[in-house]
């Protein structure tokens, strides 16, 4: 399943500028990559315990702060501001 797919980037899409999206989406594959969640997943979890959904998505951003990734503040923020994701 493509990651635009799923209801909740679908949901949270209608919400961004059209613009946005594609970078948006690049991020938020990469994190629910390294999450080892797809999207609806991620959104659960978050329901569930959004401290420890945070702390993945502060160690998401170490990682690409430590170079693991060429792109360390879009990283962290991107996803993070998803709002309707986590």
């Amino acid at each position: 399943m493509s990651i635009n797919e799923y209801t909740s980037v679908v949901r949270w899409l209608n919400n961004l500028r059209h613009s946005s999206a594609e970078t948006y989406l690049h991020y938020i594959k990469r994190f629910c990559d390294y999450a080892k969640l797809n999207p609806d997943q991620l959104v659960e979890a978050a329901k569930k315990d959004s401290t420890a959904a945070h702390d993945t998505l502060k160690a998401f951003r170490c990682r690409a702060t430590c170079g693991y990734t060429g792109d360390t503040g879009k990283a962290y923020t991107q996803p993070r501001s998803s709002g309707d994701m986590l």
